[in-house]
């Protein structure tokens, strides 16, 4: 299986690659912003701590709502 960050960076680069592709704004726009969000998830990643003896990594407090809490669903 793929490290998570470079799967998260290669759906960023396909998000791109669509964006480019599409004559339509309102999906360019949305394409692009999916990729800055796979952009961030992976440097959130690869700034959260090492994974643990189960490969799992811990998650990075500041993932959520931007106060270091995950927001409310």
């Amino acid at each position: 299986m793929p490290d998570l960050i470079q799967l998260y960076e290669h759906h960023a680069e396909q998000c791109a690659c669509a964006a480019e592709r599409t004559d339509n704004p309102r999906h360019r726009a949305l394409l692009v912003k999916c990729a800055a969000k796979w952009r961030e998830a992976a440097r959130a990643l690869r700034q959260s701590p090492q994974p643990n003896a189960d490969g799992a990594r811990e998650l990075s407090p500041n993932l959520g709502d931007g106060k270091g809490q995950a927001a409310a669903a």
